[in-house]
């Protein structure tokens, strides 16, 4: 709903709405929060990709060279899953990489600047953070 109050206590403004002070940081708080859950599952999702990296290797060679029969190229079969694993992790590492620079942002340019004083952000943060909402890009290419 649009506020038509006008007074100088209003921090952010679009299309005819504007929120206080008070609006505005919960609305950061709020947002803050939800990159930073966005992070921990992808960092955790690589975890788990290296895991599977890790314990497969371990297991495939174990078998090739556990004894003479068992075959060695299972050693290349593993090297092409290795390569998999390796193509889900740089994907995975590109969200990663991108939430991470939302929160980074968020935490330079909003609370960094709200425990100094005075209070004064870059001016192009908020568009810069708007950017990477709206339209997201990777900030590391593949």
């Amino acid at each position: 709903m649009p506020n038509t109050n006008t007074d100088c206590d209003s921090v952010w403004t679009y299309q005819g709405y504007q929120l206080d002070k008070g609006n505005f940081t919960t609305a950061m708080v709020h947002l803050y929060r939800a990159e930073v859950q966005r992070a921990n599952v992808w960092r955790s999702r690589l975890d788990n990709t290296t895991n599977w990296a890790v314990v497969t290797s371990a297991a495939a060679l174990t078998f090739a060279f556990g004894t003479a029969e068992n075959p060695h190229f299972l050693i290349l079969l593993v090297l092409v899953l290795m390569l998999t694993f390796l193509n889900m992790e740089a994907r995975r590492y590109r969200y990663y990489a991108l939430w991470s620079y939302r929160v980074h942002l968020m935490e330079t340019e909003f609370f960094a600047t709200m425990l100094t004083a005075p209070f004064e952000p870059s001016a192009d943060w908020g568009a810069r953070l708007a950017e990477t909402l709206q339209t997201p890009e990777f900030v590391l290419s593949w």
